[in-house]
C-alpha cells in the first residue's frame, strides 16, 4: 500500500514546478535562492507522504490488529528512502523536463511530460523493487535488524543523493531558465 501511495505522487515530485504556471517569472525573480524555492516544495511533498505513510499504517493496523514493530521500522526507513531518491531524482526531471499542469485538467502525457512520467515510473519501479527485495531477503533469512540497517544505508546514500541534486538543480535551472518560463507560461492549447 506504501508503494501504490508513491506511485500516486509521481506526477506531483517529477513535476514540481508544473502548477505554477506564470508565477515562474515571480520565482525565478524572488530574492531568496531558487534552492529555498525547491526545498519548499519538497517538504511539502515529505510531508503528504508522511501523512499518506501514517493513514495506511492506521487502516493496516485497525484491518490487521498489532504490527511488528520491526516490520513497521523497516517500512518508515524504506519510504524515507524511495521519497528522498524521488526528490533527488523528482528536482532535476522537474527542471529538465517542464511541462504545464492545469488544475482539474487532465490531457495526454506527450513530450516533456511524457519523458517526466517515464522517467518517474522507471524510477519508482526501481526504488520499489529495490526495496521489495531487501524485505523478502531479511524475511527469508530471519533477519529483519539487517533490513533496518540496510535501509538506514539507502537513505543515507539517498539523503546525499537528494542534496547534491539540490545544488545542482538550481545551477542548471539558472542555465535554462529562459526554456523554463517558456514552457510553463505557454497557454494551454497553442503550440
Amino acid at each position: 500500500s506504501v508503494a501504490y501511495a508513491f506511485l500516486v505522487e509521481v506526477s506531483m515530485i517529477f513535476n514540481s514546478l508544473g502548477y505554477d504556471g506564470t508565477g515562474i517569472r515571480l520565482l525565478l525573480l524572488a530574492p531568496v535562492p531558487f534552492r529555498r524555492i525547491m526545498l519548499g516544495k519538497n517538504l511539502f511533498y515529505a510531508v503528504a507522504t508522511f501523512l499518506n505513510v501514517l493513514l495506511l499504517g492506521i487502516c493496516v493496523r485497525w484491518l490487521f490488529g498489532p504490527l511488528n514493530l520491526l516490520v513497521v521500522a523497516a517500512t518508515l526507513l524504506a519510504s524515507l528512502y524511495v521519497l528522498l531518491a524521488n526528490l533527488a531524482v523528482g528536482n532535476l526531471i522537474s527542471v529538465y523536463f517542464p511541462h504545464r499542469l492545469e488544475f482539474g485538467a487532465f490531457g495526454r502525457g506527450r513530450g516533456a511530460r511524457g519523458m517526466a512520467m517515464a522517467v518517474g515510473l522507471g524510477s519508482e519501479l526501481a526504488l520499489v523493487g529495490t526495496s521489495a527485495v531487501v524485505v523478502v531477503i531479511g524475511q527469508a533469512l530471519d533477519r529483519m535488524g539487517l533490513v533496518l540497517l540496510i535501509f538506514f544505508g539507502l537513505s543515507a546514500l539517498a539523503l546525499a543523493g537528494y542534496l547534491f541534486s539540490l545544488s545542482r538543480t538550481e545551477r542548471i535551472l539558472l542555465a535554462h531558465r529562459d526554456a523554463l518560463a517558456e514552457e510553463l507560461c505557454r497557454v494551454p492549447g497553442a503550440s
